[in-house]
């Protein structure tokens, strides 16, 4: 189908790959194959638009399934804002990254300028616990496990062998007090019992 310059408004909207004659005739080519788009299909789509072809519109380039992770807009072509990151550009940096701005990788997240204190890893989202040394990785060590090891060892045997001293002790002032002879003092009436011997057989 042939059509005269005039008819056409707007390539961008009319999809149509043109080509100017002497007579201003655009004739319908056919589009842009899927990594290139607008006139005369010269611009390439980013290669941040998702998926492995990376494909995109070929009028006005947006790409078809969005942005790679750490990468925004419409073309892909824009790094996710500062302080941000990830898929969509909807993840935050760790507020332990150091430097003013905690800014991180746009892709993964892992802090530009390293860990504020007292935080590690590549995003510096683990705290350092007590003991290890800002600045290196924590490791427990084999020594460091057996100490923790040894202590609760230590203290499980102390509670066992407090438990059995004080049933031992229990027992043992149950057992004195059944030996003791009973008084009865406390009798209010002292009632008088007469026993006789009955005869023996025999």
């Amino acid at each position: 189908m042939t059509r005269t310059y005039d008819d056409i408004i707007d390539w961008k909207w009319d999809n149509v790959h043109c080509k100017e004659t002497r007579s201003f005739i655009c004739e319908r080519e056919g589009e842009c194959d899927h990594r290139t788009y607008g006139k005369d299909c010269t611009l390439s789509c980013s290669e941040h638009c998702k998926g492995k072809d990376n494909s995109c519109g070929n009028v006005d380039g947006t790409c078809d399934q969005g942005c790679d992770p750490g990468y925004q807009g419409a073309l892909c072509a824009q790094e996710c804002d500062n302080g941000i990151y990830g898929e969509d550009s909807s993840l935050f940096c760790s507020e332990y990254c150091k430097g003013e701005d905690n800014s991180c990788d746009n892709v993964d997240g892992t802090c530009d300028h390293g860990c504020d204190a007292g935080y590690q890893g590549a995003q510096c989202r683990q705290a350092i616990t007590k003991g290890v040394k800002v600045g290196r990785a924590h490791k427990n060590s084999n020594s460091e496990i057996s100490k923790l090891n040894v202590t609760l060892i230590a203290e499980a045997i102390v509670v066992v062998v407090v438990a059995v001293a004080r049933i031992a002790g229990f027992l043992v002032y149950r057992y004195r007090k059944s030996r003791q002879p009973r008084k009865y003092n406390n009798l209010k009436d002292n009632t008088v019992m007469n026993f006789s011997e009955l005869p023996s057989n025999g």
